[in-house]
């Protein structure tokens, strides 16, 4: 049955519970320091132990590709870039008096953020298949993609074609998305370097001559 549209055939087998379990505790663990910690090489390092445990979870998955991805785009060169950035900043662990002068309408956002984050959880839990991680039937899944296409091709050689899937799904459903994402991170990289500029104007400035 060919389909324009990508439809996400069954998952692999999952790791067992305990490890499960295990993995999910230690990134909760490790956001709950990035929001938490008043350092913010600490919360860097705790965006990392966040990306390795992710990973994990991906590889307990059979996704495999997608936790190495992790590894070495999210772990490996997102992390060196903020702590660059950070470095670059000079940002100090705040002082007592910026820590209580929190403003009503950084608490309200945060609020309203969660709450947001909470909604589109429940929506994408609502909509997952309760055979979502049963074992992969990799002949009936390679009915839904073109005959000649190498994902059916390796689907009815048994083999789970990451790669293939996620680029077929990215470029199907989530080309939109995908090209908004490209943009907030060149408007986020435009900004980091007008701070960067400003902070330097300003350190020379304070300079004495």
């Amino acid at each position: 049955m060919n389909t324009l549209y990508f439809e996400p055939t069954l998952l692999a087998n999952v790791m067992p519970l305990g490890l499960t379990v295990i993995f999910g505790l230690l990134m909760l663990i490790s956001a709950l320091v990035v929001i938490l910690a008043r350092n913010p090489v600490t919360s860097a390092l705790g965006m990392l132990a966040c990306f390795v445990t992710l990973a994990a979870l991906f590889i307990g998955l059979d996704a495999f590709f997608v936790g190495i991805l992790q590894i070495l785009v999210y772990a490996g060169a997102v992390m060196v870039l903020f702590l660059f950035i950070i470095m670059l900043l000079d940002l100090k662990e705040p002082s007592e008096v910026e820590m209580s002068t929190v403003k009503p309408a950084s608490i309200i956002l945060g609020i309203i953020t969660v709450l947001l984050l909470l909604i589109q959880v429940g929506v994408v839990l609502s909509k997952i298949p309760t055979t979502l991680f049963a074992k992969i039937d990799h002949e009936a899944a390679a009915t839904h993609f073109n005959p000649d296409s190498i994902i059916t091709s390796k689907l009815k050689a048994g083999i789970l074609p990451d790669a293939h899937l996620i680029g077929q799904a990215l470029s199907l459903n989530y080309a939109f998305a995908l090209q908004l994402i490209g943009i907030i991170l060149l408007l986020a990289t435009i900004g980091v370097i007008v701070i960067a500029q400003n902070n330097a104007q300003t350190n020379t400035q304070k300079k004495p001559h």
